[in-house]
């Protein structure tokens, strides 16, 4: 940390600067005065627009997985991106979103989010489920729960993973800090804020999860049950 303080303040290399901040968050460095004094040249060199846009993401996404909910560093990477918005890569787009929904600085200049489905997979996973309701009625679904019928079948499917792949799972959320109360959309206390369960949840959406053996599998075998392509 203090052989970081002593360089940042003065680098001007947003080459650099995308290389600490990215070994940083691969590292999972804890939050140290290091990701402030990171924190700080970024804000500089966004106000300065020197970092590129691909690789400003980079550092968007280094910020969001370190958990630094600095909302006037990620104010300045967004106003930095703003012009370059509708010429960023898809995945690109998505992965600033996500990190910007992570530390609570939503990316609403990206626009809102698409409420429509689109109709081909929604028929897809419609009648997957119908199917998997169907198989347990006629007694060929052997640990398939169908929970609600109508308006559209609602399934539990039990053992799809192991009891040693769940606790590496939750060994995972542990160890990011993921997990967080579970809300009650639509239930809101007398405030106005959603009201909450006494259940707490994790989602293991950020990039450094999406290359590991478990989540792959059970993402692999979600689009296999649901007629999806994996990517979808």
């Amino acid at each position: 940390d203090k052989a970081l303080n002593a360089i940042l303040p003065d680098l001007t290399d947003p080459d650099a600067l995308v290389a600490v901040v990215t070994a940083l968050a691969i590292a999972r460095l804890p939050h140290a005065p290091a990701w402030r004094s990171a924190g700080d040249a970024t804000i500089r060199m966004c106000k300065a627009s020197l970092i590129p846009k691909l690789e400003l993401v980079e550092v968007a996404w280094a910020f969001a997985t370190a958990g630094e909910k600095r909302p006037e560093l990620f104010a300045a990477m967004k106003q930095a991106l703003a012009p370059h918005l509708d010429s960023l890569p898809e995945d690109h787009r998505r992965l600033l979103g996500w990190a910007c929904a992570e530390v609570g600085e939503h990316a609403t200049e990206l626009g809102e989010p698409p409420i429509v489905a689109d109709k081909d997979a929604t028929l897809k996973v419609y009648a997957a489920l119908e199917d998997l309701a169907r198989r347990m009625g006629e007694g060929q679904g052997a640990g398939i729960e169908v929970l609600s019928s109508e308006p559209v079948p609602v399934v539990a499917v039990h053992d799809v993973i192991s009891e040693a792949d769940g606790a590496e799972l939750v060994r995972l959320a542990d160890e990011g800090g993921l997990w967080r109360p579970s809300s009650r959309r639509g239930a809101r206390d007398i405030e106005g804020v959603d009201a909450t369960r006494t259940s707490w949840s994790a989602v293991l959406s950020g990039p450094q999860y999406r290359a590991h053996h478990i989540v792959k599998g059970i993402q692999a075998w979600a689009a296999s049950t649901l007629n999806l392509p994996v990517d979808y």
